[in-house]
Protein backbone atom coordinates (compact mmCIF):
# COMPACT_ATOMS: atom_id res chain seq x y z
CA UNK A 1 0.00 0.00 0.00
CA UNK A 2 1.37 3.39 -0.98
CA UNK A 3 1.02 6.10 1.65
CA UNK A 4 0.93 9.69 0.42
CA UNK A 5 2.82 12.33 2.38
CA UNK A 6 1.88 15.99 2.22
CA UNK A 7 4.47 18.66 3.02
CA UNK A 8 4.19 22.37 3.60
CA UNK A 9 5.32 24.48 0.66
CA UNK A 10 8.63 26.31 1.05
CA UNK A 11 8.26 30.11 0.84
CA UNK A 12 10.53 32.02 -1.53
CA UNK A 13 11.53 34.47 1.21
CA UNK A 14 12.72 31.71 3.53
CA UNK A 15 14.64 30.09 0.70
CA UNK A 16 16.37 33.32 -0.31
CA UNK A 17 17.31 34.23 3.26
CA UNK A 18 18.62 30.72 3.91
CA UNK A 19 20.83 31.04 0.83
CA UNK A 20 22.07 34.49 1.91
CA UNK A 21 22.99 33.20 5.37
CA UNK A 22 24.88 30.25 3.89
CA UNK A 23 26.65 32.48 1.39
CA UNK A 24 27.63 34.95 4.12
CA UNK A 25 29.03 32.11 6.23
CA UNK A 26 30.99 30.80 3.23
CA UNK A 27 32.49 34.25 2.57
CA UNK A 28 33.34 34.85 6.24
CA UNK A 29 34.92 31.44 6.77
CA UNK A 30 36.75 31.70 3.41
CA UNK A 31 38.37 34.93 4.58
CA UNK A 32 39.53 33.23 7.78
CA UNK A 33 40.89 30.20 5.91
CA UNK A 34 42.55 32.45 3.33
CA UNK A 35 44.21 34.44 6.13
CA UNK A 36 45.67 31.24 7.58
CA UNK A 37 46.77 29.98 4.15
CA UNK A 38 48.35 33.35 3.36
CA UNK A 39 50.27 33.36 6.65
CA UNK A 40 51.63 29.89 5.81
CA UNK A 41 52.53 31.03 2.28
CA UNK A 42 54.33 34.09 3.64
CA UNK A 43 56.47 31.78 5.75
CA UNK A 44 57.60 29.61 2.82
CA UNK A 45 61.15 29.99 1.42
CA UNK A 46 59.82 30.46 -2.15
CA UNK A 47 57.73 33.49 -1.14
CA UNK A 48 60.59 35.02 0.85
CA UNK A 49 62.97 34.54 -2.08
CA UNK A 50 60.51 36.12 -4.52
CA UNK A 51 59.87 39.09 -2.23
CA UNK A 52 63.60 39.57 -1.60
CA UNK A 53 64.37 39.43 -5.33
CA UNK A 54 61.62 41.94 -6.08
CA UNK A 55 62.80 44.26 -3.29
CA UNK A 56 66.34 44.12 -4.69
CA UNK A 57 65.06 45.25 -8.09
CA UNK A 58 63.08 48.07 -6.45
CA UNK A 59 66.11 49.25 -4.48
CA UNK A 60 68.39 49.12 -7.54
CA UNK A 61 65.88 51.04 -9.64
CA UNK A 62 66.03 54.10 -7.33
CA UNK A 63 62.28 54.53 -7.92
CA UNK A 64 61.38 53.70 -4.33
CA UNK A 65 62.37 55.12 -0.95
CA UNK A 66 62.00 52.66 1.93
CA UNK A 67 59.71 50.58 -0.25
CA UNK A 68 57.43 53.56 -1.01
CA UNK A 69 56.92 55.04 -4.50
CA UNK A 70 58.53 58.44 -4.99
CA UNK A 71 55.29 60.38 -5.49
CA UNK A 72 53.79 58.93 -2.30
CA UNK A 73 57.00 59.51 -0.37
CA UNK A 74 57.33 63.14 -1.49
CA UNK A 75 53.69 63.92 -0.68
CA UNK A 76 54.32 63.06 2.96
CA UNK A 77 57.85 64.46 3.22
CA UNK A 78 59.17 67.92 4.20
CA UNK A 79 61.16 68.33 0.99
CA UNK A 80 60.70 71.61 -0.88
CA UNK A 81 59.53 71.59 -4.51
CA UNK A 82 63.05 72.33 -5.63
CA UNK A 83 64.48 69.44 -3.62
CA UNK A 84 61.81 67.12 -5.01
CA UNK A 85 62.59 68.16 -8.60
CA UNK A 86 66.33 67.59 -8.12
CA UNK A 87 65.74 64.21 -6.51
CA UNK A 88 63.31 63.20 -9.27
CA UNK A 89 65.82 64.19 -11.95
CA UNK A 90 68.66 62.31 -10.23
CA UNK A 91 66.68 59.14 -9.62
CA UNK A 92 65.02 58.96 -13.03
CA UNK A 93 68.33 59.58 -14.81
CA UNK A 94 69.93 56.85 -12.71
CA UNK A 95 67.09 54.48 -13.54
CA UNK A 96 67.25 54.98 -17.31
CA UNK A 97 71.01 54.50 -17.26
CA UNK A 98 70.76 51.03 -15.70
CA UNK A 99 71.47 48.20 -18.14
CA UNK A 100 68.01 46.67 -17.69
CA UNK A 101 66.23 49.85 -18.77
CA UNK A 102 68.81 51.63 -20.94
CA UNK A 103 66.83 50.87 -24.10
CA UNK A 104 64.29 53.48 -22.88
CA UNK A 105 66.89 56.20 -22.19
CA UNK A 106 66.54 57.78 -25.63
CA UNK A 107 62.75 58.03 -25.27
CA UNK A 108 63.16 59.58 -21.83
CA UNK A 109 65.54 62.21 -23.20
CA UNK A 110 63.14 62.98 -26.06
CA UNK A 111 60.30 63.55 -23.61
CA UNK A 112 62.50 65.90 -21.57
CA UNK A 113 63.54 67.93 -24.62
CA UNK A 114 59.96 68.19 -25.89
CA UNK A 115 58.46 69.31 -22.55
CA UNK A 116 57.11 72.88 -22.83
CA UNK A 117 55.76 75.49 -20.43
CA UNK A 118 54.25 78.67 -21.93
CA UNK A 119 56.16 78.19 -25.22
CA UNK A 120 59.44 77.66 -23.34
CA UNK A 121 61.24 74.32 -23.27
CA UNK A 122 61.81 73.00 -19.77
CA UNK A 123 65.11 71.40 -20.78
CA UNK A 124 67.78 72.21 -23.31
CA UNK A 125 70.72 70.25 -24.67
CA UNK A 126 74.16 71.70 -24.08
CA UNK A 127 77.46 69.98 -24.92
CA UNK A 128 75.66 66.65 -25.23
CA UNK A 129 74.00 67.02 -21.82
CA UNK A 130 70.36 67.77 -21.07
CA UNK A 131 70.07 70.55 -18.49
CA UNK A 132 67.36 72.70 -16.94
CA UNK A 133 66.41 75.78 -18.96
CA UNK A 134 67.47 79.00 -17.26
CA UNK A 135 64.42 80.87 -18.58
CA UNK A 136 61.72 82.11 -16.22
CA UNK A 137 59.99 78.77 -15.63
CA UNK A 138 58.36 78.03 -12.24
CA UNK A 139 59.65 75.05 -10.28
CA UNK A 140 56.13 73.59 -10.22
CA UNK A 141 56.28 73.14 -14.01
CA UNK A 142 59.32 70.87 -13.57
CA UNK A 143 57.62 69.05 -10.71
CA UNK A 144 54.54 68.43 -12.88
CA UNK A 145 56.75 67.04 -15.65
CA UNK A 146 58.60 64.63 -13.37
CA UNK A 147 55.43 63.46 -11.63
CA UNK A 148 53.81 62.78 -14.99
CA UNK A 149 56.94 61.05 -16.27
CA UNK A 150 57.21 58.92 -13.16
CA UNK A 151 53.54 57.89 -13.00
CA UNK A 152 52.87 57.37 -16.72
CA UNK A 153 56.18 56.14 -18.10
CA UNK A 154 58.94 55.23 -15.66
CA UNK A 155 56.92 53.01 -13.32
CA UNK A 156 55.34 51.33 -16.36
CA UNK A 157 58.81 50.55 -17.80
CA UNK A 158 60.00 49.22 -14.44
CA UNK A 159 56.99 46.96 -13.81
CA UNK A 160 57.09 45.53 -17.32
CA UNK A 161 60.71 44.44 -17.06
CA UNK A 162 60.65 40.65 -17.52
CA UNK A 163 62.17 39.60 -14.19
CA UNK A 164 60.06 41.94 -12.06
CA UNK A 165 56.91 41.09 -14.01
CA UNK A 166 57.46 37.34 -13.57
CA UNK A 167 58.08 37.70 -9.84
CA UNK A 168 54.94 39.79 -9.37
CA UNK A 169 52.92 37.42 -11.55
CA UNK A 170 54.05 34.37 -9.57
CA UNK A 171 53.16 36.00 -6.24
CA UNK A 172 49.82 37.28 -7.56
CA UNK A 173 48.78 33.96 -9.11
CA UNK A 174 49.69 32.07 -5.93
CA UNK A 175 47.55 34.42 -3.84
CA UNK A 176 44.69 34.10 -6.35
CA UNK A 177 44.93 30.30 -6.15
CA UNK A 178 44.78 30.49 -2.35
CA UNK A 179 41.64 32.64 -2.59
CA UNK A 180 39.98 30.16 -4.98
CA UNK A 181 40.97 27.14 -2.87
CA UNK A 182 39.76 28.81 0.36
CA UNK A 183 36.42 29.77 -1.17
CA UNK A 184 35.80 26.39 -2.80
CA UNK A 185 36.87 24.46 0.30
CA UNK A 186 34.46 26.34 2.54
CA UNK A 187 31.74 26.03 -0.10
CA UNK A 188 32.22 22.26 0.06
CA UNK A 189 31.99 22.36 3.86
CA UNK A 190 28.75 24.37 3.99
CA UNK A 191 26.99 23.09 0.88
CA UNK A 192 28.18 19.49 0.77
CA UNK A 193 29.62 18.02 3.98
CA UNK A 194 27.16 19.58 6.45
CA UNK A 195 24.07 18.45 4.45
CA UNK A 196 25.74 15.11 3.61
CA UNK A 197 25.80 14.09 7.26
CA UNK A 198 22.34 15.51 7.88
CA UNK A 199 20.87 12.33 6.44
CA UNK A 200 17.21 13.09 6.96
CA UNK A 201 16.78 16.75 5.94
CA UNK A 202 19.96 17.49 3.91
CA UNK A 203 20.00 20.93 5.50
CA UNK A 204 22.65 23.61 5.26
CA UNK A 205 22.97 25.86 8.32
CA UNK A 206 20.80 28.50 6.65
CA UNK A 207 18.13 25.93 5.88
CA UNK A 208 18.27 24.65 9.45
CA UNK A 209 17.65 28.16 10.80
CA UNK A 210 14.56 28.59 8.62
CA UNK A 211 13.44 24.96 9.08
CA UNK A 212 13.74 23.90 5.45
CA UNK A 213 14.52 20.47 4.07
CA UNK A 214 14.96 18.64 0.76
CA UNK A 215 12.96 15.66 -0.45
CA UNK A 216 13.39 13.42 -3.46
CA UNK A 217 10.84 12.73 -6.20
CA UNK A 218 9.53 9.89 -4.02
CA UNK A 219 8.76 12.35 -1.19
CA UNK A 220 11.41 10.80 1.08
CA UNK A 221 14.90 11.90 2.07
CA UNK A 222 17.49 12.15 -0.68
CA UNK A 223 19.74 9.11 -0.84
CA UNK A 224 23.49 9.75 -0.71
CA UNK A 225 23.68 9.09 -4.46
CA UNK A 226 20.86 11.54 -5.21
CA UNK A 227 22.33 14.17 -2.92
CA UNK A 228 25.84 13.87 -4.43
CA UNK A 229 24.47 14.12 -7.97
CA UNK A 230 22.36 17.14 -6.98
CA UNK A 231 25.36 18.83 -5.38
CA UNK A 232 27.68 18.15 -8.34
CA UNK A 233 25.21 19.66 -10.76
CA UNK A 234 24.68 22.68 -8.49
CA UNK A 235 28.40 23.18 -7.83
CA UNK A 236 29.69 22.73 -11.37
CA UNK A 237 26.88 24.25 -13.44
CA UNK A 238 25.35 26.92 -11.21
CA UNK A 239 28.32 27.72 -8.97
CA UNK A 240 31.49 27.44 -11.05
CA UNK A 241 30.07 27.99 -14.54
CA UNK A 242 27.78 30.64 -13.06
CA UNK A 243 30.84 32.49 -11.82
CA UNK A 244 32.62 32.15 -15.18
CA UNK A 245 29.52 33.39 -17.01
CA UNK A 246 29.33 36.48 -14.78
CA UNK A 247 26.47 34.82 -12.84
CA UNK A 248 24.18 34.62 -15.89
CA UNK A 249 23.53 30.88 -15.34
CA UNK A 250 23.00 31.45 -11.62
CA UNK A 251 20.53 34.27 -12.29
CA UNK A 252 18.58 32.15 -14.78
CA UNK A 253 18.38 29.32 -12.25
CA UNK A 254 17.33 31.80 -9.56
CA UNK A 255 14.62 33.14 -11.91
CA UNK A 256 13.28 29.60 -12.38
CA UNK A 257 13.07 29.28 -8.60
CA UNK A 258 11.08 32.50 -8.20
CA UNK A 259 9.05 32.61 -11.42
CA UNK A 260 8.94 29.07 -12.82
CA UNK A 261 5.88 26.85 -12.70
CA UNK A 262 7.48 24.43 -10.20
CA UNK A 263 9.42 27.20 -8.47
CA UNK A 264 12.60 25.14 -8.40
CA UNK A 265 16.17 25.95 -9.55
CA UNK A 266 17.98 23.91 -12.21
CA UNK A 267 19.49 21.32 -9.87
CA UNK A 268 16.11 20.48 -8.30
CA UNK A 269 14.36 20.39 -11.67
CA UNK A 270 16.98 17.94 -12.97
CA UNK A 271 16.63 15.52 -10.05
CA UNK A 272 12.94 16.21 -9.46
CA UNK A 273 13.89 17.06 -5.88
CA UNK A 274 12.18 19.76 -3.87
CA UNK A 275 12.86 22.10 -0.97
CA UNK A 276 10.06 22.11 1.58
CA UNK A 277 9.11 23.71 4.90
CA UNK A 278 9.66 21.22 7.75
CA UNK A 279 8.58 23.49 10.60
CA UNK A 280 5.45 21.35 11.12
CA UNK A 281 6.45 18.04 9.56
CA UNK A 282 9.16 15.38 9.45
CA UNK A 283 10.95 13.98 6.41
CA UNK A 284 11.06 10.18 6.44
CA UNK A 285 14.07 8.27 5.20
CA UNK A 286 11.94 5.71 3.30
CA UNK A 287 8.54 4.04 3.21
CA UNK A 288 9.51 1.49 5.87
CA UNK A 289 10.26 4.27 8.35
CA UNK A 290 6.96 5.97 7.51
CA UNK A 291 4.93 2.76 7.98
CA UNK A 292 6.75 2.07 11.22
CA UNK A 293 5.83 5.54 12.45
CA UNK A 294 2.18 5.04 11.46
CA UNK A 295 2.07 1.74 13.36
CA UNK A 296 3.55 3.36 16.46
CA UNK A 297 0.99 6.14 16.35
CA UNK A 298 -1.82 3.61 15.84
CA UNK A 299 -0.59 1.51 18.79
CA UNK A 300 -0.31 4.58 20.98
CA UNK A 301 -3.86 5.62 20.05
CA UNK A 302 -5.28 2.20 20.85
Amino acid sequence: MKTEIRYKKCSDIKRVFAFLIDFFLVILSSILVFGIALAIYYATPSYKESIEARKTLEDESALFINGVQLNDYYSSSDLTYEEQVKDYDSRLSRFYNLDLYKSELENFNKRKLSAIYNSNYLFIEEDGNIIFNTSDIPITAYLDFFEDEYNNNTIYVFRNEETYKNLTFTIGVTILILIIISFNFMSLVFYFFIPLFNYRYRQTLGMKIFKLGIISHSNYSLTNKEFCFRFLFFFIVEYLLGFLSFFIISLVSFSFMLLGKKKEPFHDLLLDSKMIDVSTSKIYRDQFELLSEIKKQATATN
